[in-house]
């Protein structure tokens, strides 16, 4: 190995070789440096004159406390544990500290300052630098790379401490581990790429908001089998096909690939406006034939269609839409057509974007349509066209996502460093002006030709695709976020009639060999909301109907309440990621009763589902009060050793809390927790490296005090901001204050690394303070757009269940708890909700 790398060694097992032994080994091996976990006297001394770069650390936190508190127990370490080794034995770096977490992270700057100046007075300061070892989770936002921050609540802590390695010219000691980042998320992150193995391209990064269009004018393309396996080869999680073709829809069974499917040509959309019983075969045939095994997302009716044409959208679009109605699919399946940019005039700059006045009296009710509909506009957006036309006023870098323009839009105040941003945000402004802000934009094609034509080569190519890919995780000034884009085309098509460019668009050759490269990038982190299905009800659908629908709306997560049989079974290989509840507070006390309870549990609940079914967490209890709490934390070890005994490793055991275990809620610094076991619970998932799954409910927090809670605040929903000064954190919705105020709570209990996770949350829609449609779906669209940026005090994705998915009858309680469902018994939703947001 040499250079510079090392091995640690540690030494925790009762059957390792000598020391003397182990350093022999090193030798042999040319490992050239070592960590040693405290000043062990015997590796020490087996270290003299062996030339091994060592890090020694100097113990653990007491260790740490205690040369913090006493210079001259700084000045005694150095002493007994470098001088009387040095130089012969060849002492690189001190460690002071190993993870500390949040609690203890006060005592570091100090002892590392004490011990730096016993090494000054040891004449070492230049030889031996002292610094700390952290874990990764004192970053956050830490996808992409170059948005990584230290956590605001370590701040105070980590910036001292950089600066003071800095001044000394010391390393900051990090452990990396992509192992527990791929563990904990297998499904977003590639194993190739987690073990530095070859094939994870960027386009296995596309995913959730990012796909390819299928063009197929070309005599020498590969079959459409042979397509689909390429795209899930790239990862590539979403196509657009451009009519019903039925061997591609064969294909794409089964594959987990969503789709837009175009209706076809202008004669096309001309029959099913015209003919409501010709929309009605359509669906039959194409839609319903096919799903779910196909995830139908888009139903695109007309691709740029002419002013001449334009009448035929929207009438068509309707009866599409009643069919889908019809077939119980409208929930699920969008109708939507879409536009070429020249529909929008006075495109700069962005904010006074307008549909042209010929296509006004066509556009503004099919916006109207896309509004009531949920749907969102279907946009292709060519930076490639706009500059091939206008070179002169364009910049190439600026079209092509490169650095060096920069264009602010006076009326709105927004700046632009890319031309595709600006053209989405003109679509957004003319969008506004027609009435309908609230209509999203999916990017339906975009592209730029490698060959061909002015401009039309590889490396602009690339430069233009990779920055539509970078660009979409974060949208546009105007709307930031995720923002949906297909990229125009997968292959080079021999028969694209028009220009030679329009040959060139392809990211593949025919052969499947890409037409230029991709730099790789890891996978941007999903969204990580889930539905909590609740079966407390007499007129539910059955379970492999809701397993389905979780399928059809993206919904790749779910809470369920015991190990339910069928609906186990309905969720084998469906991909969607479970909490499995053990059950009540009987089977909390029956796994606390006895490890051999716990291993019968898993053998009849667990193995014989697991991995066909995704389970991630299992909830030992769900808001368990009085004398079974104390079980909790021994049923929790018990499951715990008999998945091991199992040989299953993936799954973590937690318990769900209710909001009422912490005390002093508010500010949310303040939080802690109000029963004793629940500081043993906290350190045990510390050492597991399980979250604690906590149901946060705003709603009842402000049903209990309207008074002093704002509904606004309750609700996401702008105009309230709550400032905590024991943090210096600033508040603009109740559920972040309530989260941190857990998070306060779990690091006043020596936990402080222990992630939250929301296993429940929702506003009810009737039956009680507050309780409406409106309210509810305020309060949930909020969350679902809130998730992926975290808390104030914890920012970055967040993992959350909103609870539930149906209005369940048969609950008991309140009559308003039988009203937080997403949808009805019958499928159809209670509100409408994007979970695409």
């Amino acid at each position: 190995m040499g250079g510079a790398h090392g091995v640690c060694y540690g030494v925790v097992g009762n059957n390792l070789p000598s020391r003397s032994e182990v350093v022999q080994l090193y030798k042999s091996k040319g490992i050239s440096a070592m960590r040693i976990y405290y000043p062990d006297q015997e590796a020490l001394a087996a270290l003299r004159g062996s030339g091994i770069a060592v890090i020694v650390d100097v113990g653990d936190k007491g260790a740490v406390a205690n040369l913090a508190n006493n210079p001259s127990a700084a000045a005694d370490w150095v002493r007994n544990n470098v001088q009387a080794y040095w130089p012969s034995v060849f002492i690189r770096y001190i460690a002071v500290g190993n993870e500390l977490g949040p609690g203890d992270m006060g005592t570091i700057l100090p002892a590392m300052q004490n011990l730096y100046n016993a090494l000054v007075s040891a004449g070492l300061s230049n030889s031996i630098k002292v610094s700390t070892a952290v874990k990764m989770d004192v970053i956050t936002n830490s996808f992409p790379p170059s948005h990584g921050v230290f956590r605001p609540d370590l701040q105070r802590f980590i910036v001292p401490i950089a600066q003071f390695l800095a001044n000394t010219m010391s390393p900051l000691l990090v452990n990396v581990y992509p192992y527990f980042a791929y563990r904990d998320n297998p499904r977003d992150i590639p194993l190739n790429y987690a073990t530095f193995q070859p094939g994870t391209t960027l386009f296995e990064q596309m995913g959730a908001v990012n796909g390819v269009c299928y063009g197929v004018l070309g005599d020498n393309l590969p079959p459409r089998s042979e397509v689909v396996q390429l795209l899930k080869s790239q990862g590539i999680g979403a196509m657009r096909i451009y009519y019903p073709d039925k061997e591609a829809l064969d294909a794409l069974r089964g594959s987990g690939i969503a789709i837009i499917v175009d209706v076809g040509d202008s004669g096309a959309v001309a029959n099913l406006a015209s003919n409501p019983s010709a929309a009605g075969d359509w669906v039959r045939d194409n839609v319903e034939a096919y799903w779910p095994s196909v995830i139908i997302r888009y139903i695109t009716v007309g691709n740029e269609l002419p002013a001449g044409d334009m009448g035929l959208i929207l009438p068509a679009m309707q009866n599409v839409h009643k069919a889908l109605v019809s077939a119980g699919l409208s929930s699920s399946i969008k109708v939507s057509t879409a536009i070429k940019m020249d529909v929008v005039a006075n495109t700069f700059p962005p904010s006074h974007g307008v549909f042209r006045p010929d296509v006004q009296q066509f556009m503004a009710p099919i916006a109207r349509f896309l509004a009531n509909t949920v749907s969102p506009l279907l946009v292709n957006v060519y930076p490639y066209v706009s500059y091939r036309e206008n070179p002169r006023d364009i910049s190439l870098n600026y079209a092509t996502f490169q650095p060096g323009t920069t264009v602010r839009d006076s009326d709105s105040g927004l700046t632009y460093t890319n031309l595709f941003n600006a053209m989405v945000d003109a679509v957004y402004a003319a969008l506004e002006k027609a009435g309908t802000p609230n209509v999203r934009i999916a990017v339906s094609e975009t592209g730029w030709p490698s060959a061909g034509g002015f401009a039309a080569t590889a490396e602009n190519a690339m430069n233009h695709n990779q920055g539509v890919i970078d660009n979409v995780k974060n949208g546009t000034p105007k709307r930031p976020g995720p923002l949906e884009t297909y990229v125009f085309a997968m292959f080079n098509e021999n028969q694209q009639t028009g220009d030679e460019t329009r040959r060139h668009f392809g990211l593949f050759n025919p052969d499947k060999t890409p037409a230029y490269p991709i730099t790789p990038y890891p996978r941007p982190a999903v969204q990580s909301i889930g539905v909590c299905y609740g079966m407390v009800g007499n007129d539910l659908p059955s379970r492999s109907e809701v397993v389905q629908m979780y399928v059809s709306l993206g919904i790749n997560r779910m809470r369920i309440y015991n190990p339910d049989r069928e609906a186990l079974d309905a969720l084998r290989n469906s991909g969607i990621d479970l909490i499995l509840d053990a059950g009540g507070f009987d089977t909390v006390s029956y796994l606390a009763a006895s490890s051999s309870n716990a291993a019968s549990w898993v053998h009849d609940n667990i193995s014989p589902y697991y991995p066909a079914v995704n389970i991630k967490y299992i909830a030992v209890g769900n808001e368990v009060v009085g004398g079974t709490t104390e079980s909790i934390l021994p049923a929790m070890r018990n499951v715990n050793s008999a998945l091991a005994a199992a040989g299953i490793g993936g799954i973590k055991v937690s318990t769900a809390v209710k909001s009422d275990v912490i005390a002093n809620s508010y500010p949310p610094s303040a939080g802690v927790f109000a029963y004793p076991y629940m500081n043993g619970i906290a350190q045990y998932l510390a050492s597991t490296g399980a979250p604690l799954l906590a149901n946060v409910y705003p709603y009842f927090a402000y049903a209990g005090n309207p008074r002093e809670i704002s509904l606004n605040y309750a609700t996401f929903q702008p105009g309230t901001t709550v400032r905590d000064d024991g943090n210096g954190l600033t508040y603009t919705n109740l559920f972040d204050a309530m989260v941190d105020c857990i998070y306060a709570a779990l690091e006043k209990a020596d936990a402080g690394n222990v992630r939250v996770v929301v296993s429940e949350s929702g506003w009810p829609s009737a039956e009680g303070i507050g309780a409406s449609m409106d309210n509810a779906r305020a309060y949930n669209q909020g969350l679902i757009d809130h998730v992926g940026r975290g808390t104030p005090k914890r920012p970055g994705q967040m993992e959350a269940y909103i609870f539930a998915m149906f209005n369940e009858n048969q609950k008991t309680g309140a009559a308003t708890e039988r009203h937080f469902g997403l949808f009805y018994p019958n499928k159809s939703p209670v509100y409408q909700i994007a979970f695409s947001n």
